[in-house]
């Protein structure tokens, strides 16, 4: 999966039988501890569809 913004953070999934949910989160500032995260975007790949579906 790829997803690029210009911003720094992480990726959360959820595995089910399904579908398989990407959360791709932001920083608003990385050098910031505890600094807030956001969604910058959603997906769902769902079983025989290989590919990224907007949630």
């Amino acid at each position: 999966m790829k997803f690029f913004n210009g911003r720094r953070g992480y990726v959360r999934t959820r595995i089910t039988r399904q579908e398989m949910k990407v959360d791709f989160r932001s920083l608003s500032r990385v050098t910031e501890p505890y600094a807030p995260a956001y969604t910058s975007g959603s997906f769902v790949i769902e079983p025989g569809r290989p590919q990224l579906n907007p949630a």
